[in-house]
């Protein structure tokens, strides 16, 4: 079971990321697995404004949040006051920025691992849940 952070949507949507042949091999594998891929729903809005950031494209950014809210593969979770409280309580606790914290909380709550390309998310794990990139298991060659 993993939760999905920003970053590897954003990976995941652009053919020019270095780590879009690692990701897009790891989501095959995760979802021919039957693999659980959810993340707070916060991440539509980090998806579409890193898009919007690197493309200057909005409609661009419009559309790949579309597609990514209506993909069967994702369930994205509300941001509810248990939840947002559990994330302030690890920020606070681990020094975390807001966004970063709630992905833990969602990892933490559902007993998930963190899949993400945030080197602080990696960094920072530590005692909170496991944070991992995404690496499929079988060998893929990096074009």
């Amino acid at each position: 079971m993993a939760t999905v952070d920003a970053s590897v949507f954003v990976s995941l949507f652009n053919a020019r990321d270095r780590q879009h042949g690692a990701t897009i091999a790891w989501l095959r594998e995760a979802v021919a697995a039957g693999e659980p891929l959810r993340a707070p729903v916060i991440a539509l809005a980090e998806v579409a404004a890193a898009v919007a950031a690197g493309t200057g494209d909005r409609q661009l950014s419009q559309e790949v949040e579309r597609q990514l809210r209506a993909s069967p593969l994702f369930e994205f979770l509300p941001v509810a006051l248990p939840l947002a409280e559990r994330a302030a309580a690890l920020a606070a606790e681990h020094q975390l920025r807001g966004s970063d914290a709630l992905y833990f909380a969602v990892a933490e709550t559902l007993g998930d691992r963190l899949v993400t390309l945030n080197p602080r998310q990696l960094q920072r794990s530590g005692h909170i849940v496991e944070a991992v990139r995404p690496r499929p298991t079988l060998a893929v060659s990096e074009s």
